[in-house]
């Protein structure tokens, strides 16, 4: 092998291990570069992750904070013997432009026209935790009740988000036949009322007796020792004969 020949062989190594080098370069890159691309992938779920937990904590608090608006048929609480039209608001938050429709209308005994007038053109506000109430009639006389059975609620409101979700669901007035509504309160409240109010009346009839003062002719006892009277303090002596 003369010198050239040497020179050639040395160039092609070299060149072959240029090759080699440059293609662990290359997959080396190729690989940080898949890499980065899954790394900048994972980092896009992870925020988007973060952004649907947050909108749905933004969702639940939004929900949370709206009207809970309901309407229903049953006995009145009071006294048990009338049926009774009842819509109410058990959110947190006052909701406006209250609407409700029935389909068809509820059953009544007595003039309701009215009542559903103003209930589908909308009641100004409701606030949280009230109830209104209607009269429908008495609910003994079933006998005159139109008992179509079925009754489709329709409510319509605005929150303090703007408009709520629509609500329907169906009223079953027969689903009421055999039930007996109780009035609040019972005997062993009224007892304990009465015992508490006994008690108070106790207490204050012993401080109004605190206050008065003694009798007349029973003597006042005072702690202020009594002092002599000045004249017997001061020795007299008796006049001279000539007025001196």
């Amino acid at each position: 092998m003369d010198l050239g020949d040497y020179f050639s062989f040395v160039a092609v190594a070299v060149a072959i291990f240029a090759l080699f080098y440059s293609g662990r370069q290359a997959h080396a890159a190729k690989d940080s570069a898949e890499a980065a691309r899954d790394s900048a992938i994972a980092a896009e779920d992870q925020a988007r992750a973060v952004e649907d937990q947050t909108q749905l904590q933004r969702d639940l608090a939004k929900t949370a904070a709206e009207p809970r608006l309901w309407a229903d048929i049953r006995g009145d609480d009071a006294t048990g013997h009338a049926l009774v039209l009842l819509l109410g608001n058990s959110g947190p938050s006052l909701a406006r432009n209250v609407r409700l429709t029935f389909d068809p209308a509820p059953p009544a005994t007595v003039d309701i026209k009215l009542t559903l007038e103003i209930l589908e053109r909308g009641i100004a506000s409701l606030a949280p935790g009230r109830t209104l109430e209607w009269i429908l009639g008495a609910a003994h006389n079933s006998v005159d009740w139109d008992m179509n059975n079925e009754y489709k609620v329709r409510l319509e409101a605005d929150g303090p988000f703007g408009p709520l979700e629509p609500l329907e669901y169906v009223i079953v007035v027969s689903n009421l036949k055999g039930s007996h509504p109780t009035p609040t309160g019972n005997l062993h409240a009224v007892a304990e009322e009465l015992h508490e109010i006994g008690k108070a009346t106790n207490q204050l009839r012993r401080s109004i007796m605190q206050l008065q003062p003694p009798p007349v002719d029973q003597p006042i006892e005072s702690s202020i020792p009594v002092r002599p009277p000045i004249e017997a303090s001061i020795p007299m002596e008796p006049l001279s004969g000539d007025g001196s």
